[in-house]
């Protein structure tokens, strides 16, 4: 049966579907083989971005947590071999990249804190060639600070994509007397979530 007999194809409504490359596909994919053929272009689309080469860079304020970030996305310990290093000083100094264990094309970029003395506001963003990146972690600890403020309005600027991630989340709550009663139900929350975290 082709796509144009089968019953479904008459309520599917292409007309409201926003067009897109993707859409488009799919669309196509369903005229010519049906639910059938949707299918296995979906799960072709799906495995697409591992073949995509994308470089995320983690960038933020010195000490903020920037290389133990990437050490947990990556599954590593600060003393496993390839593993970033950390310092609650000023430990990155030169950009370097690690790739992700399960996909060779998506890499890490430890970028520099910014607004140090080796790295000013001023010159940070042509410092680091953030250009060059597809994607952006914006990594803060604590509170939002004026450079995480910059950086997110010069990300706006440049048309880039990017996420804030608040780290030493837990070092917060349990230095705070009113939360103290949530840091026992850590653990609990970790093993309900971590299964969820897996990329």
């Amino acid at each position: 049966m082709s796509a144009s007999e089968d019953p479904v194809f008459m309520d599917v409504g292409w007309d409201y579907v926003p067009k897109t490359a993707e859409t488009e596909e799919m669309e196509k994919a369903f005229k010519t083989g049906g639910v059938k053929e949707c299918a296995n272009t979906l799960e072709r689309m799906h495995d697409e971005w591992q073949n995509i080469p994308l470089d995320v860079a983690v960038i933020g304020n010195s000490g903020v947590g920037k290389s133990s970030f990437i050490n947990a996305i990556r599954r590593l310990t600060a003393d496993d071999e390839g593993a970033a290093e950390v310092g609650v000083t000023e430990t990155t100094e030169k950009i370097r990249s690690y790739q992700h264990p399960n996909n060779p094309m998506l890499k890490f970029w430890d970028l520099p804190g910014v607004g140090t003395d080796k790295f000013p506001t001023k010159t940070y963003l042509k410092d680091v060639s953030v250009e060059k990146y597809d994607f952006f972690i914006l990594i803060t600890a604590d509170r939002f600070t004026e450079n995480d403020t910059w950086l997110g309005n010069e990300f706006r600027k440049r048309k880039k994509k990017f996420f804030f991630v608040r780290t030493k989340i837990e070092a917060n709550i349990s230095s705070d007397p009113k939360t103290r009663k949530l840091t026992m139900q850590t653990p609990l929350l970790r093993r309900s979530v971590s299964p969820q975290l897996t990329i």
